[in-house]
């Protein structure tokens, strides 16, 4: 009886520690917190393109990978300007050593936005994971690029979940948009058959969009808010050392009167 009360305790000791899902839909707590989502809302992604794992042909090669492997992705609109993927491998991705890149055309005009050729061409943001490194560049409509939006990462099973903060085309409800992935080992030594690569088609994005402002994390404050006005040394060392102060030690303070 000793030993069953003993199980049962250590049981429950286990689901106490498991990690939290407020809202049922299959991500913690923590990585909701972390990619900018709401806890109480469950998110559902919409697969906007099946890739599918690589042929029986690429998967015998010696340079093939799994985790590089894309088979799937997904999309979301979280609020805002808040674009969220969620990109599917046959193994759990390792960032680390890796290479993703999402070509966004965000206003669905091929004439804007870099200047290259298909499936590219047109690209206003390229979304980036890079050998542990997650960041984004800005296409101008006449090709010039600027550093973008930053980007949240994290990794989850077999997938890579990603979020950026910027706006994209909608119609009527949903987002209408495209996107592109791309795949590979991380490593300029590594020789045309060493490298394991995989490339998807442009899919269009067409998910509902989510009412309302993206959830600000701290990472998305780039300056001081909600200060009415502040105070530098500047103001304050010349009330301090105003001759018009009196100084008196704490032994000589007459404190009668005070409560």
């Amino acid at each position: 009886m000793v030993r069953c009360a003993a199980l049962l305790a250590a049981a429950l000791c286990a689901l106490s520690l498991g990690a939290a899902d407020t809202d049922g839909d299959g991500l913690d707590d923590a990585i909701e917190q972390q990619l900018g989502l709401p806890l109480t809302v469950a998110d559902s992604f919409v697969q906007v393109m099946e890739d599918g794992v690589e042929a029986e042909v690429q998967r015998a090669k010696p340079a093939y990978k799994p985790e590089r492997d894309v088979v799937a992705v997904l999309g979301l609109h979280a609020g805002g300007n808040r674009n969220v993927w969620r990109v599917d491998f046959a193994a759990p991705p390792q960032p680390e050593s890796g290479v993703l890149h999402l070509y966004v055309d965000a206003d669905g005009d091929e004439a804007t936005g870099r200047k290259a050729g298909k499936p590219i061409g047109g690209t206003d943001y390229m979304v980036s994971a890079v050998a542990g490194n997650a960041y984004s560049q800005h296409y101008l409509p006449d090709g010039s690029n600027e550093p973008g939006p930053r980007v949240v990462t994290a990794v989850v099973g077999n997938s890579l979940y990603l979020t950026c903060d910027f706006p994209v085309r909608q119609q009527d409800g949903t987002t209408d948009y495209s996107v592109q992935v791309l795949s590979h080992d991380a490593g300029k030594d590594l020789t045309a058959e060493q490298r394991m690569s995989d490339s998807t088609v442009r899919a269009p994005v067409q998910v509902p969009v989510r009412p309302g402002d993206e959830i600000r994390r701290l990472g998305d404050y780039t300056g001081t808010e909600g200060f009415v006005g502040t105070f530098d040394l500047a103001l304050i060392r010349p009330a301090l050392f105003s001759e018009a102060n009196r100084w008196v030690t704490h032994d000589d303070l007459l404190l009668d009167g005070y409560r």
